[in-house]
């Protein structure tokens, strides 16, 4: 990923990658502006997130529960929520362009 995909996605400006299959949640943002948004806890039994990873001087928040991530657009404006099975909201991200 960080190979091949990442210095595309920093050439092109991206400014929010979402990622499964982890079971867990997780958001970190690197120092050329991509955020990045691991979610999987949908379902599946949860497992805490392996550390020390490579990005752990970056991540914004992480946590090991069951999840789903709302994500709503206002022109220019993309504010991400990230909420708990009892409808708790438990991290948020706003992104403008």
């Amino acid at each position: 990923m960080v190979t091949n995909f990442v210095p595309i996605l920093e050439q092109h400006q991206v400014a929010l990658v979402l990622n499964g299959h982890e079971h867990y949640y997780e958001r970190f943002r690197t120092a050329n502006g991509v955020t990045y948004v691991v979610t999987g806890g949908g379902g599946r039994p949860i497992y805490p997130r392996l550390s020390p990873c490579t990005h752990d001087a970056i991540s914004q928040y992480s946590a090991a529960r069951h999840h789903f991530v709302a994500i709503e657009v206002d022109g220019t404006t993309l504010t991400l929520r990230a909420v708990s099975l009892d409808g708790t909201v438990f991290d948020q991200a706003t992104i403008t362009r």
